[in-house]
């Protein structure tokens, strides 16, 4: 990709512009992990603000290196309420990694690995369920014991080693959406939606039966319609926002089709995405602007 077609696309994009709001005063330090991790200036909300700045004014290539610096910021946005200027920086790596680093990824293993994660597993929620299956036979059977023997763990590539050992354990049965209606026994207040979505229901069911309990308590009706599927937080990070638009369409539609007082999720991360699918969802999709705010105000 060339550093012109970089440059016009990046001053295309609408509100892109607000990458210049940051006046560089490092308060968003303290409040980024990568930062206080590593300790470099460029694993930095300010550092990676500045190699934006750099490529949309043709001052250098979007090369690897410096697209490495994009990727390995989490996203977590604690950066934001640092910031006394008010840069949206989460926005500002979004549509970054939309326009850069996405069509980008042109080995094999990279575009394998970009399909089946973002277009096969968290678009299709069973596939995701079945995989989760598996990972807990995995662990309740002793196979995770025996491979994480010694004399296995000196056999199997490092690489995989680290990345086993970051496997969440799976505990409890799994949550999942479907028509059922979990009734209070008090004096009813309302009727919430929960959003299940894709992990939580996987690694957290316990935690999703007791938001059920505890809205029960409160006098709520909670049902966790079935059709839901993914808010595309994950999409979206990953700079695959057509897709995650496709999913937020459906949420939007199954949601108000339920006829819920309030849409309720257990996860902060999908929680702030559904409140912003209206930055996601343009005039051109096909669901009215009317339904978009309709379901980010009940959220």
């Amino acid at each position: 990709m060339t550093i012109s077609k970089v440059s016009n696309t990046l001053l295309l994009e609408p509100g892109m512009e607000d990458m210049y709001k940051c006046v560089h005063c490092g308060l968003c330090l303290s409040a980024c992990p990568t930062y206080l991790t590593t300790g470099r200036e460029m694993e930095s909300p300010r550092g990676r603000i500045a190699l934006m700045k750099a490529v949309k004014e043709s001052r250098i290539e979007p090369s690897s290196r410096v697209i490495s610096h994009w990727e390995s910021c989490l996203q977590c946005r604690g950066c934001e309420t640092a910031c006394p200027s008010g840069v949206p920086f989460g926005f500002l790596m979004e549509q970054t990694k939309a326009e850069l680093i996405y069509p980008q990824k042109t080995s094999l293993k990279q575009r394998f690995l970009h399909f089946s994660v973002f277009k096969l597993l968290f678009p299709a929620l069973p596939l995701l369920y079945a995989l989760g299956t598996l990972v807990k036979f995995y662990q309740k059977s002793g196979l995770q014991r025996i491979l994480r023997s010694r004399i296995v763990t000196k056999v199997v590539p490092s690489s995989l080693v680290v990345l086993e050992n970051q496997l969440p354990a799976i505990k409890g049965n799994f949550f999942s959406a479907s028509t059922k209606i979990y009734p209070t026994k008090e004096k009813k207040q309302g009727t919430v939606g929960l959003l299940s979505g894709c992990v939580m229901p996987l690694f957290q069911g316990p935690i999703m039966e007791a938001t059920v309990r505890v809205l029960n308590r409160n006098g709520f009706d909670v049902v966790s319609p079935a059709g839901q599927g993914c808010c595309g937080a994950l999409n979206i990070h990953a700079g695959e926002r057509e897709r995650a638009s496709k999913m937020a369409i459906n949420n939007i539609e199954v949601f108000l089709k339920a006829n819920v007082d309030k849409i309720l999720t257990v996860s902060a991360g999908c929680g702030s995405t559904m409140k912003e699918y209206q930055n996601l969802l343009d005039k051109s999709s096909s669901i009215s602007s009317e339904d978009v705010s309709t379901f980010v105000s009940m959220t």
